[in-house]
């Protein structure tokens, strides 16, 4: 019974660590910063070393015009593969993408949908999605974990929107419709694309297999 607390006091440590592993890795590759955001075109703000992060570009829909907001029209009710906002990551060495962070807003408060895909697979299927609609707020807080691991060279995220109407404003933004941002307080947060980095299954077991046989060594002396 004494060997096996040992060995249950072993497995919860090597959760704790892998744990702890996982949060000390995890790093903003890139931020986005919407203040001032106009056009079909936001430019990268912050990139980690290491990185090539490229703007974020609209493509097939039409540009919004206020500042501070990232979004546009002619959106379908459902995912057309022409229109997406699309962003591109380059590092010459091994890394992952983790999740996106983000402040969605849309124009109308009828639900809307954001749907993230990538050139890992040809845009073939969906990452992650978010939906939000209120009728109080129509900037909302969103994440998607990617899941993306082991890639090396170029990866594009493109970003597919779904929206009531073709006249609804879709996309990102940390300001409240209708304002311009000029002189509005953010009530949203800027764009951020963020790394997870786990241990691998190899150094887990590892690590597993070292603390079980610190135990067995310690069974044996006392034997």
């Amino acid at each position: 019974m004494k060997l096996l607390r040992i060995l249950r006091v072993s497995v919860v440590a090597t959760t704790m660590a892998i744990g702890s592993a996982s949060v000390a890795n995890a790093a903003t590759i890139a931020v986005w910063d919407l203040d001032g955001a106009l056009g079909a075109t936001l430019p990268v703000t912050t990139v980690a070393p290491g990185y090539t992060v490229s703007s974020m570009t609209a493509v097939g829909v039409a540009a919004g015009g206020f500042s501070n907001h990232f979004y546009s029209t002619n959106w379908g009710t459902t995912l057309d593969l022409a229109k997406y906002v699309s962003l591109q990551v380059t590092n010459a060495g091994p890394y992952d993408l983790g999740s996106v962070l983000f402040s969605a807003e849309s124009t109308a408060t009828a639900l809307s949908t954001v749907f993230v895909r990538s050139s890992v697979d040809g845009f073939g299927s969906n990452l992650a999605s978010f939906t939000w609609g209120n009728p109080d707020t129509l900037v909302t807080n969103g994440e998607m974990a990617l899941g993306l691991s082991g890639l090396v060279g170029l990866t594009e995220l493109r970003f597919y929107f779904t929206a009531p109407n073709a006249g609804t404003s879709v996309g990102f933004a940390n300001h409240e419709f209708p304002g311009a941002g000029f002189g509005l307080p953010d009530v949203g947060r800027d764009f951020f694309l963020v790394s997870h980095v786990v241990p691998e299954p190899a150094s887990m077991l590892l690590l597993g297999s070292g603390l079980a046989g610190l135990v067995a060594r310690r069974v044996r002396r006392k034997a």
